[in-house]
């Protein structure tokens, strides 16, 4: 049986670039796009993938996205994190999006109703904590989001070095980064159709503090501000 490895965020943090980076070092003569990824690293919350976790794949590890917190399938994590001040804003763009079922409210009432009460996979410190305290008793490997937008190589070396994929050079990593560029993502969204109509904030970090009030800002920060503060983030950004 192939091995798994899981990979395991709270939504909105980061999971789909991670997917692309994991999906072009691993087949770097494949056109990765947003249709082929959900064969290449499979979305566990995909409601019409048939994937079972004794499926034969031509690879190994097969990286598997996951947004709960826990499941007893779990062997190996890479457990991703992210600002949640940038969370919460890209969720409630996300919900906002040509959907079935949206939020209907403002993003005030999201921030109060659903984030931080804890939506369909619970709070956010909780949720990150639970990883970042290492009481899990399973090999996992924590990657920071704003480290893996700053230091993208230096993070995605970490990674290639916990899933042991044997890569021929630098410059193969480099290429598998390059192809999940985001620029490169959007185009490829466009040319492929998919979610024409997702609504979102651009990736880089520290946008909520344009797109925050100051009281949004410091419920955040009395709600999440202990995890957020041992994860290395302060009330004005990073350490």
């Amino acid at each position: 049986m192939n091995d798994i490895v899981w990979l395991v965020s709270y939504p909105r943090s980061g999971n789909t670039w991670l997917r692309f980076l994991i999906a072009n070092i691993q087949h770097p003569e494949t056109d990765v796009n947003y249709r082929s990824i959900d064969e290449l690293v499979p979305d566990w919350h995909q409601k019409d993938h048939k994937w079972q976790p004794d499926e034969s794949f031509d690879w190994s590890p097969v990286a598997i996205k996951s947004h709960w917190i826990y499941v007893p399938n779990y062997d190996k994590v890479i457990y991703l994190y992210r600002d949640p001040r940038d969370v919460v804003l890209s969720c409630y763009h996300f919900s906002q999006g040509d959907w079935d079922i949206r939020f209907e409210g403002t993003f005030d009432e999201y921030l109060r109703k659903v984030f931080i009460l804890g939506g369909r996979y619970g709070r956010w410190d909780r949720h990150v904590y639970f990883w970042a305290s290492g009481k899990s008793g399973i090999p996992f490997i924590l990657i920071k989001y704003e480290d893996l937008w700053q230091h993208l190589y230096r993070e995605v070396k970490r990674i290639i070095d916990f899933l042991g994929i044997k890569v021929r050079s630098a410059t193969e990593v480099q290429a598998a980064i390059d192809k999940s560029d985001f620029n490169e993502l959007e185009k490829i969204r466009a040319r492929d159709g998919v979610h024409p109509k997702k609504k979102g904030l651009r990736g880089r970090p520290g946008g909520w503090r344009e797109n925050l009030t100051e009281k949004q800002k410091d419920l955040i920060w009395e709600k999440f501000g202990k995890t957020m503060e041992k994860l290395g983030y302060s009330k004005g950004g990073i350490k």
